[in-house]
């Protein structure tokens, strides 16, 4: 019988997109249960209570809830992936290799991400100069640790490669140009390739619709 999961979700969010291709790729279905954040659905008393941080992803299975996309994906695939635990391997060092990427994810990919990309969705100042250095760092890093490879643990794909692709793709919403990383670019094309993709992302196009239609009104304010 197949597990019956929800998962709370917004279109917008590259982490909420992580966790719902993880469950994809991991051949585990999910019930979406969708969030409108722009509208403050996140903070309704119901939601709420399923959890307390009101933040999205949120997984429910059963009498259980988990946030945090990265620790949904490992939840995922340890109890309900088994016939794909190549995405998240048992073996002790490629496990911890995972999981070294998935917190750099988190401590510098999603943060470069945040303060060098994201910001223009949200009409703010652009980043520092020491900043967009950083976050140009850490590209060069996942560009070199890509060279020869398929996917970032080498020829098959993980959760890492999924988490941070997720990150990365809010390039696409605001046209940014990433093409002087070409490992990095080859390799976002591959996972976009994946069946999973074009289900769990259609996101990336409607946070780009919302991007141009207030930056045209933002734009008409001047």
């Amino acid at each position: 019988m197949s597990p019956k999961l929800e998962l709370y979700f917004f279109p917008f969010s590259p982490p909420a997109r992580a966790a719902w291709m993880t469950c994809s790729a991991a051949g585990v279905p999910v019930d979406i249960k969708y969030i409108d954040l722009l509208n403050g659905e996140q903070k309704t008393a119901e939601f709420i209570k399923i959890n307390p941080q009101h933040t999205v992803p949120t997984l429910v299975d059963g009498d259980f809830v988990l946030w945090e996309s990265r620790a949904i994906a490992c939840y995922i695939v340890d109890k309900y992936g088994t016939a794909k635990q190549f995405l998240y391997p048992k073996d002790l060092h490629k496990r911890a290799e995972v999981n070294r990427l998935l917190q750099y994810d988190a401590g510098n990919v999603w943060i470069g991400v945040v303060e060098n990309w994201v910001y223009k969705i949200h009409h703010k100042p652009p980043p520092t100069t020491e900043r967009e250095t950083a976050f140009h760092t850490c590209l060069d890093y996942l560009d070199g640790l890509l060279k020869g490879k398929l996917y970032l643990m080498g020829s098959e794909l993980t959760i890492a490669d999924i988490s941070i692709c997720a990150s990365l793709s809010i390039w696409e919403s605001i046209d940014e140009d990433i093409s002087r990383w070409k490992n990095l670019l080859k390799w976002y094309q591959r996972i976009k390739d994946q069946p999973f993709w074009e289900e769990c992302n259609h996101g990336i196009q409607d946070l780009k619709e919302y991007y141009q239609r207030t930056n045209e009104h933002k734009k008409s304010l001047v």
